[in-house]
């Protein structure tokens, strides 16, 4: 006998299951988006499937292509991605959303955000005293974790977005715009938005007439900005976000509620065109808002129809 006879073998490692929590939260705030009524038919990848299905929801702990320090590392940086040529769509803290807090929630927040003098004040309050504030408190931790609920289920929309767009609808990019200069040319591989020749340190916002700084590119990488269809990608995706789900990013997971897209350094009023000068950030969001339309329409032709037509999109 063998040291390893007689011994059982570990179980195999179980495939992270959804909750009925949170698959009937998701479903929930879904049930109405178009996506979710335009099912996948033939080889598609997903077969079967609608366009925007918890199906392809996964944690970061599910990413096999990811160490453990890796995926806390991303944590800290990420509500969420997609990979090339897949349908899954991996969510930071997918597992706890539809989930109310516990005291031990409220425990852990006040520990964590709570000055040391705001804590002995507290302390020093009457029981009745400390329970009005406690009240108080976890109705502000309540709001944030709704928000925060409902920016996971954003997230996922958005990631959808990349990969119908990517995989599903090939086309949609380029057409959306096609006959435009504000991105470039749809699917341009140069750096249309390069950071030399089409943005300065400073400018002068034509919304407001002040001479601002201008932020960061969209995505820095060790190689230098990547190039301008991410961005066009990115820009498009966001737009798209907003309008089939009718919300901006929270400010709780560092969105700028005031503006179309979740990161408030992307290039919006600092886009330069030649000859003409930047849009501004209202002309950026009126441009993306204009060029969504037509692929709006289509989506809305594909839903009724629950499947995908073949289109200039397709």
């Amino acid at each position: 006998m063998t040291a390893n006879e007689g011994q059982s073998a570990s179980p195999p490692r179980q495939r992270w299951e959804m909750s009925e929590t949170v698959e009937d939260y998701l479903n929930n705030i879904y049930k109405d988006n178009i996506l979710s009524k335009i099912k996948l038919n033939g080889s598609s990848i997903g077969s079967g499937k609608p366009l925007l299905s918890t199906e392809n929801f996964f944690p970061f702990s599910e990413d096999s292509r990811m160490t453990e320090e890796e995926q806390n590392k991303k944590k800290k940086t990420s509500r969420g991605y997609t990979r090339s040529g897949s349908d899954k769509i991996f969510l930071n803290y997918l597992e706890g959303i539809g989930f109310p807090n516990t005291q031990s929630d409220y425990d852990a927040y006040n520990a964590k955000h709570l000055t040391d003098a705001e804590k002995r004040g507290l302390a020093a309050l009457s029981e009745e005293g400390r329970n009005r504030v406690n009240i108080k408190l976890n109705n502000i931790w309540d709001n944030r974790k709704i928000a925060e609920d409902k920016d996971v289920g954003r997230t996922a929309v958005h990631e959808t977005i990349h990969n119908l767009t990517n995989i599903h609808y090939p086309n949609s990019i380029t057409e959306m715009l096609r006959g435009t200069s504000a991105l470039g040319q749809g699917g341009d591989t140069t750096n249309y938005f390069h950071p030399t020749e089409r943005i300065t340190t400073k400018y002068i916002d034509p919304d407001t007439g002040e001479f601002e700084t201008r932020p960061a590119r969209y995505w820095e990488t060790k190689d230098g900005p990547v190039n301008s269809k991410h961005e066009q990608d990115e820009m498009l995706t966001q737009a798209l976000t907003n309008a089939l789900t009718g919300q901006k990013p929270s400010k709780y997971v560092g969105g700028d509620p005031s503006g179309i897209n979740s990161r408030p350094w992307m290039l919006y009023q600092n886009m330069d065109r030649p000859g003409q000068g930047p849009l501004g950030q209202k002309g950026m969001e009126e441009f993306l808002m204009k060029r969504i339309q037509p692929f709006m329409n289509q989506l809305k032709s594909d839903s009724e129809a629950g499947y995908i037509q073949n289109s200039i999109w397709k």
